[in-house]
């Protein structure tokens, strides 16, 4: 906050009344040469007593002046004395801070010699704890997720060849060689009957069934067995010519009885043309029956009754059996 100075157009007049100033409170020391005119004090004031009283207070300071410069003269005294006794007292423990420092030292000193050693001690420690087989992933990884195993110098390796997972699968309950021994057993039994089934493999195809077992036949062909007994294929007959081969009995008995069948046909032909030919001629007369087992065919001209080649003709034709 600023300050506003105090002047007689501040201060109105009989502002300040000696009742309200408090004693001692106006000195010499508080007014400059001239600060106070005649004019600025009342008809009252008395010069003579001011002067008289300023006089008094400046013997009064005189006074204290003088005691107070006794007073510095006797604290240079006292100080000159307090110094040389500082002095001395700080020479002394200046002296004894001196030794106590060079004793400090000294303990400092063996404390370094002694922790150096601890160092040094500290150091063969840690490389005894890592001179074993921690010596080589001290300070650098190994592959990541592989086996571990003990390499030529006995120190901890990687075995490259072998994963982690692949290590997992390696979760035995028992000796893994004993399974491995069992294992071995088991396979050269199972060794043992795969050879049997394979020996039976080949007994049951050393048959007919050899020509056939890796490669087809020849599609739609009927099937025979060859000069070497093994299943072979026809090539001149079809499976659909061999489908017409569907008879109820015996092929060639029936084929036998086609041919005498045919024969006999034929001689009846033959003997009916002879007969046809007599009649014809009139040298000749049936004596008994004609029984024709098939059409009859006749080559060359015929000539007869007509009556009785239309009768002979109806006769062979549905194979009526006639005398004569």
């Amino acid at each position: 906050m600023a300050l506003t100075r105090v002047t007689s157009t501040v201060i109105g007049d009989n502002a300040v009344t000696a009742d309200k100033l408090a004693d001692n409170s106006l000195v010499t020391r508080l007014y400059g040469n001239k600060s106070i005119p005649l004019a600025a004090l009342s008809d009252e004031a008395n010069p003579a007593d001011a002067e008289a009283r300023l006089d008094a207070n400046i013997n009064t300071v005189q006074t204290n002046v003088n005691a107070v410069h006794a007073n510095v003269v006797a604290s240079e005294a006292n100080i000159i004395l307090a110094n040389a006794a500082l002095s001395l007292a700080v020479n002394a423990n200046f002296i004894a801070t001196y030794i106590n420092i060079t004793a400090n030292l000294d303990i400092v000193q063996d404390n370094v010699v002694a922790s150096e050693a601890n160092v040094v001690a500290v150091e063969t420690r840690r490389n005894d704890n890592i001179a074993g087989a921690v010596a080589t992933i001290t300070t650098s990884d190994l592959t990541a997720s592989r086996a571990l195993v003990s390499d030529g110098s006995g120190k901890v390796a990687v075995l490259a060849s072998v994963t982690s997972t692949e290590l997992g699968y390696v979760d035995a309950t028992s000796s893994i060689q004993t399974q491995l021994n069992a294992g071995v057993t088991n396979a050269a039994a199972v060794v043992t009957e795969a050879l049997g089934i394979e020996a039976r493999r080949v007994a049951n195809i050393a048959g007919a069934v050899s020509t056939i077992t890796t490669a087809d036949l020849t599609a739609s062909r009927a099937l025979v067995s060859d000069a070497s007994g093994k299943v072979a294929a026809l090539a001149s007959v079809t499976s659909t010519e061999l489908g017409y081969v569907d008879a109820t009995s015996s092929i060639q008995t029936q084929l036998n009885a086609g041919v005498t069948n045919t024969n006999t046909v034929h001689a009846n032909v033959v003997a009916a043309e002879a007969n046809i030919a007599g009649v014809l001629a009139g040298t000749k007369n049936f004596t008994g029956g004609v029984t024709m087992g098939d059409d009859l065919v006749i080559q060359g001209n015929l000539t007869c009754l007509v009556i009785v080649l239309r009768l002979i003709l109806l006769m062979l034709l549905y194979k009526i059996d006639f005398y004569y």
